[in-house]
């Protein structure tokens, strides 16, 4: 095992993990699954299928190829095809009889495209949900020295990686090895916090019993955000990211566990990514657990597996920190869902103003000034904000978590991040809009200068015309004179 350096900044924070159990439990089966369409990185996966079409469970209903795949989970009919832009999904109407598509045989890396991951429907699993198949064709690019397994569950409640280590380390391991030959690594490290000593101990098993001698086991000291990326690979390397710079520019690939455990899984038998593991936990949740979740399944399937009765609750996706409330129960399971949180409605404490102590900017992994891009913002300044680095900012709520005004700052910045990107793609589609405008003028007045130059040809060959009918007369005249003349002098003679 090696242990690593601590990361600048971050929140000492207690694990309070959700326990693992053996075997891991199963949702019971739905009627219906709404499965989403829209992925983190911003991509629609089009339907390939349409109302009223029988499907079997692993068969792609939308996107491949150019999107991110997404399966149906079970075998059905498809009941709604829906399109809108915040809530496009395919709803299937589960036939019980839990058919799947067939399986085939393991595929080599080398014979896999970056389009055959991208129909796989694989992305982050971590709660980024950013898709696999891109990270790996930025990596085919930059040729990545080493491959970093994130299994640093950094949040409180938040168990899936260790569930998923307990219950199938072997797989987790073949996909890293499938990966790291995939990317071009020399080597792979699979990381955890050190506090994970169950999950060590079977990982270190199992690497034992493997010949995956390109595979080591890595611990980082238990510090919130440990397992986000750009702290990650500080802490492993010794070396942090400039602002800007992605891990790739350092040669090192990271990928969630809970991702190339799906990964070994397609490259073992061809099952795509259809179901993922959720913690439900809570104040409100009498039985927290982390259970096995078809993508797709409702919210509410998940509050009443486990138990919770209570009527004015609050749900939330993600851990105590960076977790995003859901708007009700109708949600559906997507695959970058790592946590459930039922908890009891609570008065929300009022925020003073800022004192300035500085707490916040100690604590900040970005090594940004939360007080001065609260000042920023607050006044309005997107540029001052940017100037700040506020498009830095990683929203992990360390600055939250020591704020002793209770401001709350992330989801202030958070906003002030969708502002400042809204104003740079009007900006963008002004400027496309003025560059398309000087196009036409320039087109216009190439236009009326090449209409001119025919206006002028055509007037010179005109004025031509007109001379020459002039000369043309003139002469006619001439030649009726001297016939005049000629009759003239002939009719004297004959007198």
């Amino acid at each position: 095992m090696k242990e690593t350096s601590v990361f600048s900044g971050g929140v000492r924070l207690e694990p309070n993990k959700v326990a693992t159990q053996l075997p891991t439990p199963q949702l019971p089966p739905q009627p219906l699954y709404a499965v989403p369409l829209n992925t983190r990185g911003g991509q629609f996966a089009e339907p390939r299928v349409q109302v009223g079409d029988a499907v079997l469970g692993g068969q792609l209903i939308a996107g491949a190829r150019s999107k991110v795949g997404a399966h149906s989970p079970v075998s059905g009919l498809v009941k709604s095809v829906q399109t809108e832009n915040n809530k496009a999904c395919i709803v299937i109407e589960a036939d019980g009889l839990q058919q799947k598509i067939p399986a085939r045989p393991p595929v080599h890396p080398a014979s896999v495209s970056i389009d055959d991951l991208r129909e796989a429907g694989l992305t982050g699993m971590g709660g980024a949900g950013f898709p696999t198949a891109d990270k790996l064709q930025a990596a085919g690019l930059n040729k990545p020295k080493m491959l970093l397994i994130n299994a640093v569950e950094c949040e409180p409640l938040i168990s899936c990686d260790a569930q998923l280590i307990a219950e199938d380390a072997k797989t987790i391991l073949f996909g890293a090895d499938w990966l790291r030959q995939f990317s071009g690594a020399y080597h792979c490290q699979i990381v955890l916090e050190d506090h994970s000593v169950d999950s060590h101990k079977i990982l270190t098993t199992a690497l034992s019993d493997s010949d995956f001698d390109a595979i080591s086991i890595s611990t980082v000291p238990t510090r919130y955000p440990a397992g986000s990326e750009r702290q990650l690979v500080h802490a492993i390397t010794g070396t942090a990211l400039l602002p800007g710079e992605r891990p790739l520019d350092k040669g090192v690939l990271v990928q969630n566990i809970g991702t190339v455990h799906a990964l070994g899984h397609w490259a073992q038998d061809g099952t795509p990514l259809t179901k993922r593991l959720v913690t439900v936990a809570g104040n409100a949740c009498p039985t927290p657990q982390t259970l096995w979740c078809p993508i797709g399944t409702p919210v509410a399937a998940l509050v009443e597996y486990v138990g919770a009765t209570e009527k004015n609750v609050d749900l939330f996706q993600g851990g105590p920190v960076m977790g995003q409330p859901l708007s009700d129960a109708t949600a559906a399971v997507s695959k970058h869902m790592q946590c459930l949180r039922i908890e009891i409605e609570a008065k929300k404490p009022e925020a003073i103003a800022c004192i300035r102590c500085g707490d916040c900017a100690e604590a900040c992994p970005e090594h940004l000034l939360p007080q001065q891009l609260h000042w920023q913002l607050q006044g309005d300044n997107l540029p001052g904000a940017q100037a700040e680095r506020l498009p830095d900012c990683i929203l992990c709520g360390c600055c939250d978590l020591v704020c002793p005004s209770l401001i709350p700052l992330s989801k202030q910045f958070a906003a002030g991040k969708s502002a400042l990107r809204l104003r740079q793609h009007t900006e963008l589609r002004a400027a496309k809009a003025k560059t398309r405008f000087d196009a036409r003028e320039l087109r216009l007045e190439e236009k009326e200068r090449e209409r001119q130059e025919r206006m002028k040809k055509r007037k010179a060959g005109t004025a031509k015309t007109d001379k020459q009918k002039a000369v043309a007369e003139a002469m006619a005249r001439a030649r009726a004179k001297r016939a005049e003349k000629a009759g003239t002098s002939k009719g004297d003679k004959d007198e």
